[in-house]
């Protein structure tokens, strides 16, 4: 592990080590602009005051929107805040957009996790540490 910054995204339970290294290099000023370099944004169309948004724009880094959309479909698994999310969505739009919408609210947290410094809240303790000891023995 490079940061301790790295170490902190570990609370998130889907997280891993090479996963929160490559988030913390990216070093981007807002989580819109984070979601945007990830290519999970969806796009916009607007004609006056209409606006219309259709898929995501897929421009940016093609492994990292890899990694959180192969991170949500753990989180929606075993995270107990990702889950009633995904569900609703699912419901709505379908189970890919579902799992995009899902990445796209996981790299947000991310970002708000390393710029206010707190860990995730509802992280699985026993998890976090099989992690831990995960990196030590590396």
């Amino acid at each position: 592990m490079k940061s301790k910054d790295a170490m902190k995204m570990l609370n998130h339970l889907k997280i891993t080590p090479h996963q929160a290294q490559s988030l913390i290099d990216a070093k981007l000023t807002t989580n819109k602009k984070l979601v945007s370099w990830a290519g999970l944004a969806p796009s916009l169309h607007q004609s006056g005051n209409v606006e219309y948004h259709g898929h995501i724009t897929k421009q940016g880094s093609k492994m990292l929107r890899w990694i959180m959309v192969e991170a949500a479909r753990v989180a929606v698994n075993h995270d107990s805040r990702m889950r009633p999310f995904y569900e609703r969505v699912k419901h709505r739009r379908g189970d890919q957009k579902a799992i995009i919408a899902v990445a796209n609210k996981m790299l947000k947290i991310i970002w708000f996790m390393l710029t206010r410094k707190e860990p995730y809240e509802t992280r699985n303790m026993k998890r976090y540490q099989q992690k831990l000891n995960s990196i030590t023995t590396q």
